[in-house]
């Protein structure tokens, strides 16, 4: 899809049209990695470091709450993370 010129995933177009622009740096996921599932609650917006570690770590599911733990498990992955690199320093 095309978006002001330039090209967009339709679950990006999708989640735009319901919560706004997404920010930079995030990307819109597919929580059960099925991308044919455009249903809003398959959606995730989440940081880049944040799919990155679900990705790596198989986080997703096709079971719904197993896929938000998933989010929820990564995020909090992705925050430790942060928090040693900023020790380090």
């Amino acid at each position: 899809m095309k978006h002001n010129g330039a090209w967009r995933t339709k679950q990006s177009a999708i989640w735009e049209e319901t919560h706004g622009a997404i920010p930079s740096g995030y990307h819109v996921i597919f929580g059960d990695s099925d991308k044919r599932n455009f249903d809003l609650a398959n959606l995730y917006c989440i940081p880049a470091a944040q799919a990155c570690i679900m990705t790596n770590m198989g986080l997703k599911s096709k079971e719904p709450e197993l896929a938000e733990a998933g989010v929820a498990l990564a995020g909090l992955y992705a925050k430790i993370s942060e928090r040693k690199r900023r020790n380090r320093k």
